[in-house]
């Protein structure tokens, strides 16, 4: 499957914002407290705290969930689309699939950049944050299920 402008822009992204929170982390790594909020509930307001060291798990995880997620998108096969692929429509299929992996590794990337600046900074989540996550992930599954549906 050819890689697209678009695929190059969505992974670039990605990995640029997640690599930005990686180095703001790195930067402000002796700034921070002792105990950082480690949980938030649905106000956003910390409710649970603990170490530094889950800033650098929650990293990390950030970094292999983006780098799975480029890597996956090179190889079609492996991916469960939930419609049967023909010759007739595989091209589409693949192309729906690879734009919305695209838009996921975005968001990703977004969400655990999000959570890595929010305790640096010493700030509340938000009450708009789990909503917002929610929607773009969601959402951008709807759509692809419903595309994906039409294509078939």
């Amino acid at each position: 499957m050819r890689t697209t402008k678009f695929d190059l822009m969505m992974n670039s992204i990605a990995v640029v914002v997640l690599a930005a929170a990686t180095l703001f982390l790195l930067l402000n790594w002796e700034n921070l407290p002792e105990r950082i909020p480690s949980h938030y509930n649905f106000k956003g307001e910390p409710d649970a705290y603990g170490g530094t060291g889950s800033l650098i798990f929650l990293m990390v995880t950030g970094w292999i969930i983006v780098l799975m997620m480029c890597i996956l998108g090179k190889f079609p096969k492996y991916w469960n689309t939930g419609v049967e692929r023909t010759p007739a429509n595989e091209t589409v299929i693949n192309r729906i699939v690879k734009d919305m992996m695209g838009v996921m590794i975005v968001s990703i990337s977004l969400l655990f950049s999000y959570m890595l600046i929010v305790p640096v900074l010493q700030m509340n989540m938000g009450v708009w944050f789990m909503p917002l996550m929610l929607f773009v992930i969601f959402g951008t599954m709807i759509v692809t299920v419903v595309r994906l549906i039409r294509n078939r």
